[in-house]
């Protein structure tokens, strides 16, 4: 039997909705260990999860002011414990996403590399944003590069779809092999989590990924510049951004 961890990196600043994900994790079907990697400055929130969820893992890594380098130190944190700990897959998992029950064995039964599912993000600029479609966090590259082409509902229901653009490391399962030759990084793009980096060097590295567009999930997202996932620089810039368009 194959073995599966799953690998969250978590903040205080989620923690309007972490139990709730913890909750939901715990409904999974399949085997498999969980991991959090806390990245909050001080250790206290990590440490009241743990008392509150004592069948669970957790671990820390260094606080540092930038959101998406700290988001970078918990999935090298995730990748080091999967490879180490001889499993044969990892789930990464946003702790504000919510996948369907069946994520695992679905996932699993496509025998593919790195295969990412859907959920809806909270795009709200006005040049893309329309009343009568939701995007996802799959996406293509465009001249703009704060505004790539989403995936929308339009492209959902199509099943197993081999992908060259981006995806979100928010539902994504790996096959342990991809770790020899692919770490996480920061994204070299302004205001961009590492997943904008990640697809690339998954294809660079001649790794096929693909998306699977009925794995809808749930996604229970705050504002990232009010809930501080940007610093200020950024969190300026993208106000900026938001005025201009």
């Amino acid at each position: 039997m194959a073995r599966v961890l799953i690998g969250s990196p978590i903040h205080e600043h989620k923690e309007y909705v972490v139990r709730e994900f913890l909750d939901n994790v715990r409904t999974l079907e399949g085997d498999f260990d969980f991991v959090a990697v806390d990245n909050t400055r001080l250790p206290d929130f990590a440490s009241k999860l743990k008392t509150e969820y004592p069948d669970f893992w957790f671990e820390r890594v260094p606080w540092c002011s930038n959101a998406f380098y700290r988001m970078v130190l918990s999935y090298n944190k995730i990748r080091e414990i999967a490879m180490n700990g001889g499993y044969d897959y990892l789930l990464t998992l946003e702790c504000d996403v919510f996948p369907p029950k069946d994520i695992i064995p679905k996932f699993i039964g496509y025998n593919k590399k790195v295969v990412a599912g859907v959920y809806p993000i909270n795009i709200t600029w006005k040049t893309i944003h329309t009343k009568d479609k939701q995007y996802y966090c799959v996406w293509r590259p465009s001249p703009h590069k704060m505004m790539p082409c989403w995936m929308t509902d339009d492209d959902l229901g199509q099943g197993l779809v081999k992908w060259d653009g981006g995806f979100s490391y928010g539902c994504c399962l790996f096959d342990i092999s991809v770790f020899d030759d692919f770490i996480f990084r920061e994204s070299n793009q302004r205001c961009a989590a590492p997943d904008g980096a990640g697809y690339e060097d998954l294809h660079n590295a001649g790794i096929e990924t693909y998306i699977s567009t009925g794995a809808v999930c749930g996604h229970k997202y705050g504002d990232w510049v009010k809930v501080g996932k940007l610093d200020e620089e950024e969190a300026k810039y993208v106000r900026e951004f938001r005025k201009e368009n």
